[in-house]
């Protein structure tokens, strides 16, 4: 639920580009309604529906980058975009931005009670 509260809701026509191949992933994208596309050196490498997503993979490469242990010597992932994601139809996105997701991650969970046989909350 956290992370559903902090997407925000864009509005794509088509033909509007919602990711430029090359830049860096600060965000990911869930259709909610409509089509696009993921384009690769104007070749469609996938066609996407309501209920996909996209952008993860540089977001995740970002969010690591972030998150990455300061004794870690290992290179980073590329965090750039390998594609252009063009909509093809009126879309209606959520965005999740690393930020949100990493500020989301440093709150801290409290232990929900446990039932005991009884149905009553323990300890």
């Amino acid at each position: 639920n956290m992370c559903i509260n902090k997407m925000k809701l864009r509005t794509y026509n088509a033909g509007d580009k919602i990711i430029k191949k090359g830049s860096i992933g600060i965000s990911m994208f869930f259709i909610d309604l409509g089509t696009a596309r993921a384009e690769i050196r104007g070749h469609t490498a996938q066609t996407l529906k309501s209920g996909d997503y996209f952008g993860e993979l540089a977001f995740v490469a970002t969010c690591k980058k972030f998150l990455r242990d300061k004794d870690d010597t290992s290179p980073p992932e590329q965090a750039v975009r390998a594609a252009d994601v063009v909509a093809t139809s009126t879309c209606r996105i959520f965005q999740l931005s690393v930020k949100d997701f990493i500020t989301i991650l440093q709150v801290p969970v409290l232990p929900r009670p446990r039932l005991s046989v009884t149905g009553k909350a323990s300890g």
